[in-house]
C-alpha cells in the first residue's frame, strides 16, 4: 500500500533472516516489476514515496565527499533509511531508478519527475562520469566493478554500461 513501507527480499511476510534487508542490485526491483505490467500503480507508491522522502541519503552514500555536490549512489544493501555506501556495484542506483522511470511513464507524474526522478537519475549518471577513466585508446571505460550475481569484477562491466547508456537516453 501507498502508505506503509516498501515491500522487501521477504515480501510481505515477515520472517527473521540473514536475507532482511532492501537488496538494490536486483530484487527490489523485481518485487515491484508487476506493478507496471498490472497496472496497478498504488501498489507502487510504496517504492516511489519510499525514494522521495530518503533522496537524500543518496548523496550521502556518495563516498568521495567532493563528489556529493552533484552525485548519488547507493550501495548493495541497505536498511530503510536507504543508507548503504556505493561500492562495487554502481549501477544500483540508476537500476532503482528504472522502477521509478516506469512509474512515471505510467502514471504521468510530473511531481515525481521533477522532485525525485530526474534530479536523482542527473545525479547517478554524475556519479558514473566520475568514475570514468580515459584509456590510452582515447575513449572512457569505467574502472573494475562488480555485476550482480557475478562476483568478479570487471572493466566496462555491462550492468553499468547498459544502465548509464539508459539513464543518459532519459535525460537527453
Amino acid at each position: 500500500r501507498a502508505e506503509r513501507t516498501p515491500v522487501d527480499l521477504m515480501g510481505p511476510w515477515f520472517q527473521p533472516s540473514a536475507w532482511l534487508a532492501y537488496w538494490m542490485n536486483l530484487n527490489i526491483q523485481l518485487t515491484y516489476w508487476p506493478v507496471y505490467a498490472a497496472n496497478q500503480l498504488g501498489l507502487g507508491e510504496s517504492l516511489t514515496r519510499w525514494v522521495a522522502r530518503y533522496k537524500d541519503n543518496f548523496i550521502s552514500n556518495v563516498p568521495n565527499a567532493d563528489w556529493r555536490a552533484d552525485s548519488a549512489a547507493v550501495g548493495r544493501v541497505t536498511g530503510l533509511d536507504l543508507r548503504g555506501g556505493a561500492g562495487d556495484e554502481l549501477g544500483n542506483l540508476p537500476f532503482l531508478l528504472h522502477n521509478l522511470y516506469w512509474h512515471y511513464r505510467y502514471s504521468m507524474d510530473e511531481r515525481l519527475l521533477r522532485e525525485t526522478l530526474y534530479p536523482l537519475l542527473s545525479r547517478s549518471v554524475n556519479f558514473y562520469r566520475r568514475k570514468f577513466v580515459k584509456k590510452e585508446d582515447g575513449k572512457y571505460h569505467l574502472p573494475l566493478a562488480v555485476s550482480p550475481e557475478y562476483e568478479q569484477k570487471a572493466e566496462d562491466c555491462n550492468y553499468d554500461l547498459a544502465l548509464c547508456r539508459w539513464a543518459c537516453q532519459v535525460l537527453l
